[in-house]
């Protein structure tokens, strides 16, 4: 989440950026990021929404392209679409060592785009928004909550939900909570 916070900030200074307008983009990561969802050739061509979950070149390259990393962002029209697989091929990724040493308690992520229009962007993100060391405030976790159950669960059921949720100590039967949540058909 740390590559793709620092994506999103490049994203928002560079303004919308096509993939001709990328000259190139170098990542810098930790070694267990390299190892898990950088080394294999398959995260550098994935081929099913799995492989594109845990792919460091994909979701860098959606997240600088689209500005956003959401549910469709791991839909095979996504992740098999020409406009991120050429910005993949522009992107080099590398351990730095410095990521190294302030693993697991950071999860380090250096992000650098050249532009063919002359600016080089740059950005780092360590502790990324919902990291034990960055964690969503209360209002955070509801927005991404309503974001996820909007159209399957009427807004009155999440509001009491949540309600339930943030006073779940008190609830004597605490599991109950979840029969608010069923899916409307």
């Amino acid at each position: 989440m740390s590559a793709v916070e620092a994506a999103l900030r490049l994203r928002e200074k560079a303004g919308e950026i096509k993939p001709d307008d990328i000259e190139s983009v170098e990542v810098e990561t930790f070694t267990v990021s390299y190892k898990i969802i950088v080394e294999d050739p398959e995260k550098w061509d994935p081929k099913t929404r799995e492989t594109a979950d845990h792919s460091l070149p994909y979701i860098v390259a959606a997240s600088l392209l689209d500005g956003r990393v959401w549910l469709e962002t791991f839909k095979p029209e996504r992740f098999l679409a020409e406009d991120v697989r050429k910005v993949m091929k522009k992107t080099s990724i590398r351990v730095n060592p410095k990521y190294d040493e302030i693993y697991p308690e950071g999860i380090g992520n250096k992000i650098r785009v050249r532009l063919k229009d002359g600016r080089t962007l740059e950005e780092e993100s360590i502790y990324p928004p919902g990291h034990f060391r960055n964690p969503l405030d209360r209002g955070g976790v509801e927005a991404k909550f309503n974001k996820l159950l909007e159209g399957l669960v009427p807004e009155e059921r999440r509001r009491e939900f949540l309600g339930d949720a943030w006073n779940i100590e008190n609830l004597r039967r605490p599991f109950e909570i979840f029969r608010s949540l069923s899916v409307m058909e």
